[in-house]
């Protein structure tokens, strides 16, 4: 599934309208309703311009979101940040708005997550990393918070990343791989992306491999089933780029292994999720129980 939903609740908001309330997210409450219709559980992914969690985020706006995930049980939204150090800070800023007579239970719910209570068990937190120096800074912060789920988002690398031996790794419960799109997007380089599917592999952390990008190694399967090896390089349909382990581009070397690597730039819909012509589509368990969601925390 990934994602049923993606949006970013603070669309349409100018910090002059901070009093007034979110049409945004406001609306996905019809998602809650759908959900309970037919039964199911919907994830949204949250990944917001500016940051959830940026101190400089009006607090009005965080308690109207933090309103809507307290009134959508059968919604898993997943909280994407860069500062998952401030969490907890900009959390309790905006609680300290909640009037106790009239919310009562939406600050039961707030001061339960935390202050060591059960954290909700509808809300996720992901750090988004494209380094390993961003990676050594976001783990250990994210793996210190209360959360069901903590999930570790790299997309675009721009190096290769070791988590295995990054404090906080063993806390995770999901890593999402992606590489790079856009008129400037750089390739993934496959040695980078086999790196974090091992250390997932070897420590048991669900890795989910979303695409390659726009760019794809020319022995990997694309989109359509077809592998992108067979297309004759010299078609100006593809562009050919041959890149080393440091992903340095436009220069004939080779990376330690010393396996040419030859990437094709096809497009972000049409490169596929193959690694090693296997698919890493994979996800964190559902949670089933009380005593499973408390244990999560």
């Amino acid at each position: 599934m990934l994602w049923k939903h993606t949006f970013s609740p603070w669309a349409g908001r100018q910090k002059e309208d901070a009093d007034k309330p979110s049409a945004v997210l406001n609306a996905t409450l019809r998602w809650q309703q759908q959900a309970e219709k037919l039964d199911e559980r919907y994830r949204v992914l949250c990944h917001p311009t500016p940051d959830i969690f940026d101190p400089l985020v009006p607090a009005l706006w965080l308690l109207d979101a933090l309103r809507v995930m307290s009134k959508t049980p059968r919604i898993d939204w997943v909280l994407i940040t860069e500062r998952p150090r401030d969490m907890p800070g900009v959390v309790r800023r905006a609680c300290q708005l909640i009037k106790p007579d009239a919310e009562p239970e939406l600050l039961a719910w707030v001061q339960q997550w935390l202050n060591g209570g059960q954290p909700p068990h509808n809300v996720w937190i992901g750090a988004h990393a494209t380094s390993q120096r961003a990676i050594d800074e976001r783990l250990p912060d994210l793996a210190a918070l209360p959360a069901v789920r903590r999930l570790l988002m790299l997309t675009p690398l721009r190096d290769q990343p070791s988590l295995a031996h990054t404090p906080g790794f063993e806390q995770l419960h999901w890593v999402i791989l992606a590489g790079d799109s856009g008129p400037r997007a750089q390739p993934l380089h496959p040695v980078w992306a086999r790196a974090v599917r091992d250390d997932c592999r070897q420590h048991g952390v669900p890795l989910f491999f979303e695409s390659w990008g726009d760019w794809m190694p020319r022995t990997e399967r694309m989109a359509s089933g077809n592998t992108c090896e067979l297309a004759d390089p010299r078609l100006t349909r593809w562009t050919c780029q041959e890149i080393s382990s440091d992903n340095l581009t436009g220069r004939d070397l080779r990376h330690a292994v010393g396996e040419r690597v030859h990437m094709q730039r096809v497009g972000a819909n049409d490169s596929g999720h193959w690694l090693d012509r296997t698919l890493w589509r994979q996800e964190p368990a559902p949670l089933e129980t009380e005593a499973e969601q408390g244990a999560a925390g």
